[in-house]
């Protein structure tokens, strides 16, 4: 603190000496002409400058000086302070916002891979339950297509059954499986004599001659058929016409 206030009382002396050096010249011509000095301004001229400027300045004028340049100095102590701040909390800015766009792109690419492998799983899931349906579906016209033939050697057995009670007994089972099968979901396709042959559901054994019928037209139902779910488990067996052609009279 004393070497502070010693500086500023050499700062304000010299800035007093600037002063006076100014008045002097202005005043040389005057200090010529002028003769017979009295011996007190001779002593004053004689007196070191700092004895003089001590004289010439108050403590409360270095005080001032003093408390301005220390808020000075804190003043610029603390920008020096916010500019390290301020740069720290750039660089930061900086960093987190190239890891924020780092991170993005991690994000869409995460995302896009989602995308393939959410479709990739649909597209498999949908696959194999169309796969398990046809499965199911052609296993199941497998095992009614295997009862319908039991039933069929049901129905030739009963034309050698001569006790009726035996006979009424295999009736009864036959009757039992096939509402079994019904129920399941098996149809019968309705075929009936003089429609015409359809070839997706029906299976011709024979043709007669007719001249009465057309081509194709069903004389007879042999056997009769099956469907389930909208797929022939056995065709129906029929007999259809043949149109005797005409010779023409010679």
């Amino acid at each position: 603190m004393k070497e502070e206030k010693e500086k500023v009382i050499l700062e304000v002396e010299s800035s007093e000496k600037h002063k006076e050096n100014k008045t002097e010249s202005s005043d040389k011509k005057k200090e010529k002409s002028v003769e017979g000095a009295s011996p007190t301004e001779e002593l004053d001229k004689n007196l070191p400058a700092e004895s003089v400027s001590q004289s010439g300045v108050s403590d409360s004028v270095v005080e001032e000086e003093i408390a301005e340049k220390e808020v000075f100095e804190e003043e610029k102590e603390d920008i020096d302070s916010l500019k390290r701040k301020v740069e720290l909390l750039t660089k930061k800015v900086d960093d987190l916002t190239s890891e924020i766009e780092k991170l993005k792109s991690l994000s869409e690419e995460y995302k896009t891979k989602w995308i393939y492998t959410f479709s990739e799983y649909e597209n498999y899931r949908k696959r194999v339950k169309n796969e398990i349906e046809i499965a199911v579906r052609e296993n199941t016209i497998k095992i009614l297509s295997n009862f319908l033939n039991a039933i069929d050697s049901i129905d030739f057995a009963l034309e050698y059954i001569k006790d009726e009670e035996t006979k009424k007994g295999v009736e009864l089972v036959r009757k039992m499986i096939l509402d079994s099968l019904l129920s399941s979901g098996l149809k019968e396709i309705e075929v009936k004599e003089g429609e015409k042959f359809s070839p997706e559901k029906c299976e011709v054994v024979s043709f007669e001659l007719s001249d009465e019928l057309e081509d194709g037209t069903i004389i007879k139902v042999i056997r009769r058929g099956f469907e389930f779910d909208g797929r022939v488990v056995r065709p129906a067996q029929v007999v259809v016409a043949k149109k005797v052609e005409q010779k023409p009279e010679q």
